[in-house]
């Protein structure tokens, strides 16, 4: 009897250690997931914000006329 007591306290331990181990790796691929998607957010707003800085670099010559004016000019030139 004090055979069978001891091995199921043995089992029990085991499969409560594996449950931890379970859990633990379960925690572990949400953290992992968590900081992979705010990685990704995080450069997609890098270049996001690039490409914002880019037309809006393009697009000020572009509202003062400067662009259309001298595009305009060479097309005309060129069509002479």
């Amino acid at each position: 009897m004090k055979k069978l007591r001891q091995h199921s306290r043995t089992s029990l331990f085991m499969m409560e250690l594996i449950i931890a181990i379970l859990f633990l790796a379960l925690c572990s691929a949400a953290t992992i997931r968590l900081f992979s998607s705010a990685y990704i957010g995080r450069v997609k707003a890098r270049q996001l914000n690039r490409i914002q800085d880019l037309v809006t670099n393009v697009g000020r010559p572009w509202r003062s006329g400067a662009v259309i004016r001298t595009s305009s000019r060479s097309c005309f030139r060129k069509a002479a």
